[in-house]
C-alpha cells in the first residue's frame, strides 16, 4: 500500500502549467470565428493542437522511404 502512496504521489503534476497552456489553447481555438463550432469538434481541434507533435511523428512513421 505504501508502495502505491508514492506512486500516486510522484505522477502528480508540482504546477498548473499545463492546465493553463490547455485553457490558453481553447481559448484561441473558440475565438469569435468559431463560436459556432459544435462541442465535438472543437474537443477534436484542442486534442490535435495539444497533440499536433505525436501526430506529426506518426505520421512521418507511417510514410514508405522512396529509396
Amino acid at each position: 500500500a505504501r508502495n502505491l502512496h508514492v506512486q500516486c504521489a510522484m505522477c502528480i503534476p508540482a504546477t498548473t502549467a499545463g492546465v493553463e497552456r490547455l485553457f490558453s489553447i481553447a481559448g484561441y481555438i473558440l475565438s469569435c470565428r468559431r463560436l459556432s463550432l459544435i462541442d465535438r469538434n472543437f474537443e477534436d481541434q484542442v486534442f490535435a493542437h495539444c497533440n499536433s507533435d505525436l501526430l506529426a511523428n506518426a505520421s512521418r512513421k507511417r510514410k514508405p522511404d522512396a529509396d
